[in-house]
């Protein structure tokens, strides 16, 4: 367990400042929106069904520079789940865990090339709209939204957990205490500053990130000897075996995530002969981070609430744009088009909107609660994003490339790809696997010889009863499946969702259907359709 060490004055105002500063923000946001939609109401004599406020709390005006929209999709990525979790993975496991990061490549490429070409010309509202343009009926849109509401309720308790477990291992300072606090503050600000708030508050917070970020690594780097000593001594604990791979694709990585994945050798150069782990002194990997700032900073004033606040502001923006998202497609997808939304004056239509927004941040809330006994934060994170991933990738790539899938083949092989996703992801959190076997490290440098050998004997013990367990599961092949990385399990449940698709569509007369808008398909594919509309 990490020690307890109090926070100086200054940390306080630092930590408390960040807080008030992005609650400001947002209440300077609700008072613009207000003014906006008062000016267009008087302009066009409330003579159409969308105020002003109500735009801009669904999009961004083109006031808006490009600065501060950039920043704040950085902010949106950057959680406090990657502040902790990917620091704490190079620090066990070593640099593999780079290779996840050519997915960010392949993702950006794969919605310019694959996604773009088919949303942009049709002017959607929604991305899931576009399934309306494909098949006839409500009923494949009304799932994929589903889908989506359901995932990023559950993503964003976990990303207002992360940062909980730093404060309250730092200070002692109650996890539920910090949960209604921070979740409190951003529900607020993100309900009534609409995403004009949200965005200028991430601005705000990405800034204190990476002045963060940068000082704890820069220190961290100058108490490891420097940054030769740094890879030096993660090469000598085999931390580097895909570095030079890696280095050819340093282009493609973020300049903030790169220094978060640095952060992990970083803590590993300045541990590699004195593991906190194994000398009890934290409990889990994902402690790791913030025991340096108390063991290695903690003297230095100020940074332990800057290190708070930019954990706190990296939760806090992946939830404020979560709830902003979460009540623009409830609204979009959902209620927009029923008869009781469409009788609302403008005005109440803002009020819902900013009430979906409220209701989505207590339902987050309440889900961060629950993510205390998870495991790691890194594969919570990742087994949650695939699970749903894998049914919206499945439903995409097969209207977008494959015409002959109909309705049935698209909903049936979402219920499928959804439902091997779940297996395999829960699967591992329900079965006792043994926990994976981390790289080895040292103890030999710590000050206690006391304590030396009765951790060397806990670890020697837990290395033996690892490879007991996995030497008795693999006689069951049924489990077998549950000890693949979890950062693969997209694959299982993308190919079987495709898989069924076909297989569904073509059973219900899929091939012999004719009525297709050419529009709804890539442009690589739409010379094989004839457009029938």
């Amino acid at each position: 367990m990490i020690s307890k060490h109090s926070l100086t004055a200054v940390d306080y105002v630092i930590f408390v400042g960040s807080l008030l500063g992005a609650l400001g923000i947002g209440i300077w946001g609700f008072i613009k929106a207000k003014m906006v939609g008062q000016k267009e109401a008087d302009v066009e004599n409330k003579a159409t069904s969308t105020s002003g406020a109500e735009a801009e709390d669904l999009v961004v005006t083109k006031d808006l520079a490009l600065i501060p929209v950039v920043l704040s999709l950085v902010a949106s990525y950057q959680s406090a789940i990657m502040i902790i979790g990917n620091p704490a993975e190079i620090y066990a496991y070593g640099g593999e865990w780079l290779v996840a990061f050519f997915g960010v490549g392949l993702a950006i490429i794969g919605a310019c090339y694959i996604y773009v070409p088919v949303m942009y010309p049709l002017n959607l509202s929604s991305s899931f709209q576009y399934f309306d343009v494909r098949y006839p009926g409500k009923e494949v849109r009304s799932v994929a939204a589903c889908i989506y509401l359901l995932y990023m309720s559950l993503y964003m308790g976990v990303a207002l957990f992360a940062p909980v477990v730093a404060l309250s291992s730092m200070t002692g300072f109650p996890q539920w205490a910090a949960i209604l606090i921070a979740g409190g503050i951003c529900t607020i600000y993100s309900s009534l500053g609409g995403l004009r708030g949200v965005v200028w508050t991430d601005v705000f917070q990405i800034t204190i990130m990476f002045v963060s970020l940068l000082s704890i690594c820069t220190y961290g780097i100058v108490k490891a000897g420097g940054i030769v000593e740094v890879f030096e001594v993660c090469s000598k604990f085999d931390r580097l075996k895909v570095f030079k791979a890696i280095l050819l694709n340093i282009p493609g990585i973020f300049v903030i995530v790169g220094i978060g994945n640095l952060m992990g050798f970083v803590l590993f150069a300045n541990y590699a002969t004195c593991d906190p782990i194994l000398t009890g002194e934290i409990d889990q990997i994902d402690e790791i981070l913030p025991f340096f700032m108390q063991d290695k900073m903690g003297q230095i004033a100020g940074m332990a609430g800057l290190f708070i606040a930019s954990l706190f502001g990296g939760g806090l923006s992946t939830m404020s744009s979560g709830l902003n998202a979460l009540a623009s497609v409830a609204w979009e997808d959902g209620l927009k088009s029923t008869k009781w939304a469409t009788s609302l004056s403008a005005s109440n239509k803002v009020t819902l909107i900013r009430f979906l927004g409220f209701i989505f941040g207590l339902v987050a809330v309440g889900l961060a609660f629950m993510s205390s006994n998870l495991g790691s934060i890194n594969q919570v994170n990742v087994t949650l994003t695939t699970t749903f991933a894998a049914p919206l990738m499945a439903m995409f790539l097969t209207s977008i490339f494959l015409p002959f899938v109909n309705k049935p083949g698209v909903l049936g092989g979402a219920l499928v790809s959804f439902a091997v996703a779940c297996w395999i992801g829960l699967g591992k959190f329900l079965h006792d696997l043994p926990a994976p076997i981390r790289i080895p490290s040292s103890i030999e440098d710590c000050n206690n010889s006391t304590d030396f050998m009765s951790q060397t004997h806990y670890y020697d013990n837990r290395l033996f009863n690892q490879n007991n367990s996995t030497n008795e599961l693999s006689d069951v092949h049924t489990k077998d499946i549950y000890h693949v990385s979890y950062l693969l399990n997209v694959h299982f449940g993308l190919w079987s969702g495709v898989l069924a698709t076909v297989f569904i569509s073509i059973f219900t007369g899929g091939l012999k259907n004719t009525h297709k808008d050419s529009a709804a398909f890539h442009p690589w594919i739409r010379r094989f359709v004839k457009n029938t509309e």
